[in-house]
């Protein structure tokens, strides 16, 4: 009897400890969402939790260091590692930048960019490199360009080209 009040206890431990964590709906297309760790009384990387959306199309997911430089992140989808940033260009204190997209197209800040199929998602971040143990990020969550049928089309142009340089020397 004492085991099954054990189990019952633990059980609602487990429902009141999960129930803690919220996720943060975000929207495919909907631009840069800012996440934040250690900057309030020591929190996780986001007092939101997981970042999750449900996507029809395959999506394009940035990742990139945000304000401060020296930062670099793995980027969890649940419990799979999908990938990590690039290493941050400097060690040393520089200007800080107050744009995501400047700095996800500089090499100072650490960032990646990762292809992720349709379905349901819930992205994490770890920080891995942390030199000032807080900081910020961003994430974004864009529908891919899918240049499959350029692809085809240039190829198949290239493969009739010289189909057709080859028939004229030949005759």
């Amino acid at each position: 009897m004492k085991s099954i009040q054990g189990i019952g206890l633990m059980i609602a431990l487990l429902a009141v400890l999960g129930g803690t964590a919220q996720a943060a709906a975000i929207t495919v297309g909907g631009g840069w969402q800012y996440f934040e760790w250690g900057v309030s009384d020591n929190d996780a990387w986001n007092d939101e939790g997981a970042f999750t959306f449900v996507a029809d199309s395959r999506t394009s997911l940035k990742v990139t260091d945000y304000l401060r430089t020296g930062d670099q992140f793995e980027v969890y989808d649940g419990d799979v590692l999908i990938g990590t940033t690039s290493p941050s260009g400097v060690n040393e204190a520089i200007e800080p930048t107050e744009n995501y997209d400047e700095a996800y197209a500089s090499p100072l800040w650490s960032s990646s960019e990762f292809l992720l199929d349709p379905g349901s998602h819930s992205i994490t971040i770890l920080t891995i490199v942390d030199p000032s143990g807080m900081g910020a990020g961003g994430l974004r969550v864009d529908v891919a360009a899918i240049p499959a049928p350029a692809t085809i089309l240039l190829m198949t142009l290239g493969v009739g080209l010289v189909g057709w340089l080859r028939r004229c020397r030949a005759i």
